[in-house]
């Protein structure tokens, strides 16, 4: 997320979280007044104090979703099985499991230059900071990915290629790739923007082939095939662990380096004897528990690859949960599916998920910042209404039925993203039936100021880009009209 473009800045958050925040304090000058398309100008205003320190506080928490975790992933097979195990270790335990869908149009947030692609792949993905924004997941094709924090991490500097988020780096692959060479290959096409937290990644596919990511001195630097004769990945980057283990593979180390869990995983992977250990999938938290931190580990997760089921346990429920990748619809005219983490249930919990809520999204990611606020501070509330509003900019598509994606016979106004915006916004509305469509904009004293649709649409997905070219600063409004529906959506013009 580059709010900043103070290369001072982005050394202090290198170094520590917590300087941060003293020295946003400290820095009383420096604030942020205009906000555009995700970009932040420097001014000379005491009044914003407050917004700086709050989105700075944003740039290192959303994007460093593990900064200080101790997190552990490892790929085995056992059997028919094809086992991805992750943990994670850090200070909350709350999030979503949410179904994303196949064939929804996106583009990516915050950044001038940034991608657009539609999703070919459905996935399952652990969220924290919100829908569309996972640490974790697997798509329908079998490709599993989970994110590791690694203090040596350097992303590339700007470049033509458009800019992702970090997380947002894990969705696009989920969305788009289905083996490690295609996930290698987007790197020719996209990059994780240079500003983001430091971090690196596990990824597997269906064949039981594994590749690590990481960007080291700005370079992508990826172990695959004979380069990667352990699969697991700790916090070190992956080669040190290597060598390591080559070193010191007896007696396997205990205690909580990444070095001595990478050599735990790898020997406990190696020794697996389904007559002694049982089954795969238990044997697979067995490892997690291991690699683990007591209570710190608040989530241990277990991705069966060839047989498409995830399974998951956290630190307040121990039970195995449980979901077929089978039960579940990943087509686009269907509503997207979430289940909160912390529940008490057990075994297949596929009944439970609930149609997507926006209400839901956003309380998950005010409480995974609630949760982290005694170590962190506070975090403005524009930043995680930003991040909750980002999936209404996603349009589902047609399914091959000549359906239109989303849910059948509703009409919707959803909301304009980003805002705050400065000084174009993306407005998209969905509609249940050829109706006559009038969007029109309106400022604060009930005046027409634009008129962005007035014709017969039929059923489907639209959005338009609305340029608020020599407009004031202020509130507006967009209001949609389709036969007898009418909706209207608050916008916030701030330059």
């Amino acid at each position: 997320m580059n709010f900043f473009a103070l290369d001072f800045f982005k050394s202090v958050l290198h170094k520590n979280l917590i300087v941060i925040n003293i020295f946003s304090c400290l820095f009383l000058h420096k604030i942020v007044n205009i906000y555009d398309n995700g970009f932040y100008r420097v001014s000379f205003y005491e009044d914003y104090m407050k917004i700086i320190r709050n989105l700075f506080f944003a740039l290192s928490l959303f994007l460093a979703a593990n900064c200080l975790a101790e997190c552990t992933s490892f790929c085995f097979t056992a059997g028919d099985s094809l086992l991805f195990g992750n943990n994670l270790d850090w200070y909350t335990g709350n999030g979503l499991v949410v179904v994303n869908k196949r064939n929804v149009s996106k583009t990516g947030c915050w950044y001038m230059n940034k991608p657009s692609w539609i999703s070919k792949y459905g996935s399952i993905t652990i969220n924290q900071f919100g829908r569309e924004f996972p640490s974790r997941g697997m798509n329908e094709a079998g490709l599993a990915i989970g994110e590791m924090t690694l203090t040596a991490t350097q992303f590339p500097n700007p470049d033509i290629r458009p800019a992702i988020s970090l997380l947002q780096w894990i969705q696009y692959q989920l969305d788009n790739c289905a083996t490690i060479e295609e996930v290698i290959a987007t790197d020719k096409v996209i990059r994780i923007d240079h500003e983001e937290y430091h971090s690196h990644f596990l990824v597997a596919d269906s064949t039981g082939n594994c590749v690590t990511m990481e960007w080291l001195n700005g370079q992508l630097v990826y172990h695959s095939r004979e380069t990667l004769p352990v699969k697991a990945l700790a916090n070190e980057t992956y080669s040190s662990c290597l060598d390591y283990y080559n070193t010191n593979p007896f007696p396997v180390p205990t205690g909580n380096s990444s070095p001595a869990r990478f050599v735990r995983a790898a020997a406990m992977m190696k020794d697996y004897n389904p007559q002694q250990h049982g089954g795969a999938v238990n044997y697979a938290f067995s490892i997690l528990r291991s690699v683990g931190a007591g209570d710190w580990t608040k989530w241990s997760l277990v991705f069966d690859i060839k047989n498409r089921r995830f399974h998951f346990r956290t630190n307040l429920n121990s039970n195995i949960r449980y979901v077929d990748f089978s039960a579940c619809d990943f087509s686009p005219s269907t509503q997207v599916k979430i289940f909160q983490l912390d529940n008490q249930y057990a075994g297949d919990v596929r009944q439970y998920f609930i149609d997507y809520d926006y209400n839901i999204n956003r309380a998950s990611i005010y409480a995974t910042y609630n949760d982290i606020r005694a170590s962190f501070g506070e975090v403005s509330d524009r930043v995680k209404n930003d991040m909750a509003n980002y999936p209404d900019t996603t349009v589902p598509l047609s399914d091959g039925t000549g359906e239109p994606g989303g849910k059948a016979g509703v009409f919707r106004l959803h909301q304009n993203y980003p805002n705050p915006f400065n000084p174009a916004t993306t407005i998209s509305w969905t509609i249940a039936e050829t109706s006559h469509v009038i969007v029109s904009i309106y400022n604060l004293n009930g005046q027409k100021v634009d008129l962005l649709v007035d014709e017969f649409q039929p059923p489907g997905e639209y959005h338009e880009r609305w340029l608020a070219s020599g407009l004031p600063n202020g509130l507006y409004f967009c209001d949609l009209r389709a036969g007898e529906y009418a909706e209207m959506k608050k916008l916030v013009l701030l330059r």
